[in-house]
């Protein structure tokens, strides 16, 4: 049996990635050893960064919203290592590193968070709060809305009567602190986050107003409940229970078209990985990542670029059934053939052996 030597940081971003590495040696494809870095002694260059070692090559798994290569402590681990698969892969920027450099580099795909029983990046250290925890997601049966199968629906076609959902939530843009000493770089990024979050905000918010307004019952979201939005948009929070995981899966996974926008850093959201798993059909924010496999635009979803484009194209789904449905088929085949938390880990691994 093959040796898999795994090396992480205790990270959310990562639970999915080690799920399906977890499913695999419960398959009998390997035998896993976990390291966890502690001290950073293998000089992982950010935490959401996760090395497996295979057969004397080392692979890296970088999970963050925007990729570690744009940092040079980044671009110093690429040329230690054999191969370096990004959730967040812009073709774009890779033309900025040398032939050798950028040929190590390979979309990763989607990633939401699930988790299994154990799953080392989740765990909390020995004593009583770890026992509270795991006491609380036992009884709220928390634990279980994040395994794999609660996230997968099959295909369903409905004439009439579809239902729209779109929850999410904003970024207060005072967390980026513009008074810091730093370079001219770092400050001019600065405020392009507060632009970012502002931009972000605004369109999250005039998307649900206008789709509450169009589509009354047939819609359900809103905004996440917080001190900032209650002061943005008072006038569609989230009731809170349905922001409960199980509750919200429900809902998601009984709707039929499923409403996506871009997180920081352009990064694809994990909600829009969750409607693959769910087979639904999608209206999303224009990916500025590229995806591995076969997932396309006007077949795996429909793109917009402004909340104009955004309420066209839910309208074209929500008048044509059939079409959403074979969106629906689409997207079930790709979460299948690409998605699948060991599928994903597994197809990486088959290009580096």
């Amino acid at each position: 049996m093959k040796q898999l030597i795994i090396i992480y940081h205790k990270a959310q971003h990562i639970s999915r990635l080690l799920t399906g590495i977890h499913l695999l040696e419960k398959a009998g494809a390997f035998h896993c050893t976990y390291c966890e870095d502690f001290d950073n002694q293998y000089t992982l260059p950010q935490k959401e960064i996760v090395e497996v070692r295979l057969e004397g090559k080392r692979i890296a798994f970088d999970m963050g919203d925007r990729m570690s290569l744009y940092h040079a402590k980044g671009v110093d681990y690429l040329e230690k290592i054999d191969a370096y698969f990004a959730r967040s892969y812009h073709q774009e920027f890779l033309n900025t590193l040398s032939e050798n450099l950028r040929a190590k580099v390979k979309p990763f795909g989607f990633d939401y968070y699930v988790t299994y029983p154990g799953n080392p990046a989740d765990s909390i250290p020995d004593g009583v709060i770890a026992q509270l925890v795991d006491v609380a997601r036992r009884v709220s049966g928390y634990s279980k809305c994040m395994y794999v199968d609660a996230f997968e629906k099959e295909p369903n076609y409905k004439e009439k009567e579809l239902k729209i959902i779109f929850m999410t939530r904003l970024w207060d843009p005072a967390e980026i602190n513009l008074h810091i000493p730093a370079s001219e770089e770092i400050r001019k990024y600065r405020e392009y986050m507060v632009y970012e979050r502002n931009k972000i905000n605004s369109e999250r918010i005039e998307i649900i107003r206008q789709l509450r307004r169009i589509y009354g019952n047939a819609f359900t979201g809103g905004i996440q409940n917080s001190a900032f939005a209650e002061k943005m948009c008072s006038d569609i929070l989230v009731p809170q229970h349905l922001t409960r995981k199980r509750t919200y899966l429900a809902a998601m996974q009984n709707a039929d078209i499923c409403i996506g926008s871009a997180g920081l850093h352009h990064s694809i959201g994990w909600k829009t990985g969750e409607y693959v798993a769910a087979s639904r059909a999608i209206v999303a924010e224009r990916f500025y990542y590229q995806l591995p496999g076969n997932f396309r635009e006007g077949v795996n979803y429909l793109p917009f670029d402004t909340v104009e484009q955004c309420l066209e194209a839910v309208e074209s789904m929500y008048n044509d059934p059939e079409s959403v449905y074979r969106m629906k088929q689409e997207n079930h085949l790709y979460y299948n053939t690409a998605l699948r938390p060991e599928v994903q880990i597994m197809n990486a691994l088959m290009q580096c052996t």
